[in-house]
């Protein structure tokens, strides 16, 4: 793999977690009354990758108002994989998934998605664990819930949808060698 650097874009409603949740994994408080994204915000980490390369990580962490949606696409058409981030407690949240969902595969097609939720700690749920799992099996996707309050698959999350792009990044350079060579052999001098 030449690339040594990965993005992955994080989608969801503006209120669905995104934000505290990457706050938290960089190391940052939590604060439950985080402000909401404007625009984008981007922080970028260095990973190790199961097979122990050092791989640089950007996430793209966009707002979820409709206003910022152009913004998102050109981030979505640089990104290696996406992740959607839902509310346990906010229906709305989870209702708005599959528009998530659908514009990542018609805009960015087969890039890993994962699915995550966000707020796990709290205990009144509106979406129950089982209608997610349902939710992202039907579509052979990941799932984890996660807790920023807590610290519960903050790094979990991270580094599995890290992983997945990293995966997808090197797959996809064999299959463009692979062409490319097939390419080239037409041209070779017999």
């Amino acid at each position: 793999m030449k690339r040594k650097k990965i993005n992955i874009a994080l989608f969801g409603e503006s209120t669905a977690g995104k934000t505290v949740l990457m706050n938290t994994y960089f190391g940052h408080e939590f604060c439950e009354n985080g402000l909401s994204t404007i625009g984008i915000d981007s922080p970028t980490t260095l990973m190790k990758m199961k097979d122990g390369n050092e791989i640089k990580v950007t996430l793209f962490d966009t707002a979820g108002q409709e206003r910022f949606h152009l913004i998102s696409f050109g981030i979505l058409k640089a990104s290696d994989a996406a992740a959607i981030f839902y509310d346990v407690s906010n229906r709305q949240s989870f209702e708005k998934i599959e528009n998530w969902y659908s514009y990542i595969i018609e805009n960015a097609g087969n890039i890993p998605i994962i699915l995550i939720a966000c707020k796990c700690d709290i205990e009144h749920r509106e979406i129950s664990k089982e209608e997610a799992e349902k939710y992202a099996i039907e579509r052979n996707i990941p799932y984890i819930e996660t807790s920023s309050k807590n610290n519960i698959n903050i790094n979990e999350a991270i580094e599995k949808i890290s992983n997945d792009a990293y995966e997808y990044v090197k797959n996809k350079n064999i299959e463009n060698l692979n062409i490319n060579n097939k390419t080239n052999s037409n041209f070779i001098k017999k």
